[in-house]
């Protein structure tokens, strides 16, 4: 397995590779909702939505040069400096394998780096993401209702 950081804006093909990997999991996460379009997903891990934020942006691949995970880390530059705010994503059929842990270990190293102590995420209730967050020892923060 190795994870290789991309740049969104110059890497289409990684870029569409993570859209991948994100609509499948949201099809397994969220299957109530509609899938994030390729623009509105371009938008966030390209651009930011206009925020300045540095971001860091990796692919996951497994030994066949197969993608199988990723994740934007971001960085908030004005509000909560000592948070970075990570979105790991594991495709359905490679979850439970320790993906999503090198994964996580990946950011959290990355976050040290840059002077942050604090991971975030967002994840549903009930979720694979929920109980993989609460097997890695992460404490719920707001809930948010939509």
């Amino acid at each position: 397995m190795r994870i290789e950081q991309f740049d969104p804006i110059t890497d289409a093909e990684s870029l569409r590779a993570c859209h991948q990997i994100y609509v499948a999991t949201e099809a397994c996460d969220t299957p109530d909702l509609p899938p994030t379009s390729y623009t509105v997903f371009e938008g966030a891990w390209a651009e930011g939505f206009g925020l300045n934020d540095p971001r860091e942006t990796w692919l996951v691949f497994d030994d066949a040069d197969e993608p199988i995970g990723c994740c934007i880390l971001v960085f908030p530059a004005r509000e909560n400096p000592t948070l970075a705010y990570c979105d790991p994503r594991v495709t359905p059929q490679r979850r439970r394998a320790g993906v999503g842990s090198r994964l996580l270990e990946h950011c959290a190293s990355r976050a040290r780096e840059a002077g942050r102590a604090r991971l975030q995420t967002y994840t549903r209730d009930g979720s694979a993401g929920a109980a993989f967050a609460q097997a890695k020892g992460a404490t719920p923060g707001i809930d948010h209702v939509t």
